[in-house]
């Protein structure tokens, strides 16, 4: 799965690759989860767990943290502040498995 990084200018080019192949994506989202001011990427496999890869700020090099379980498949995020620590939650709507709520928290998420 590759994905492409607007110039600003109305070109796109390849900004982020992921390569494995034992995974299937099936759902992304992009939010800045950590609150770096950076776009992360959150993506959804047929079989998780699923990832977070956390943008440094280039656009180009990503930290991939695993989440979740192997239970379903992952049909779409939602992201938004639920808990109210002005830190972006995900919710993971999910076929053959129940939906998911994942809690974010200014301690997990400033590591």
């Amino acid at each position: 799965m590759t994905v492409y990084l607007n110039d600003g200018k109305g070109r796109l080019s390849p900004g982020f690759h992921s390569a494995d192949k034992a995974r299937v994506p099936y759902a992304i989202a992009a939010a800045d989860l950590n609150k770096d001011g950076s776009a992360d990427i959150v993506l959804g496999y047929t079989e998780g767990p699923h990832s977070i890869f956390f943008n440094d700020g280039s656009g180009g090099r990503f930290t991939a943290i695993n989440f979740g379980d192997k239970n379903g498949s992952a049909y779409g995020f939602a992201i938004g502040d639920v808990n109210g620590d002005t830190f972006p939650d995900i919710a993971l709507a999910r076929s053959g498995a129940r939906n998911v709520l994942y809690l974010s928290s200014s301690a997990r998420a400033a590591k």
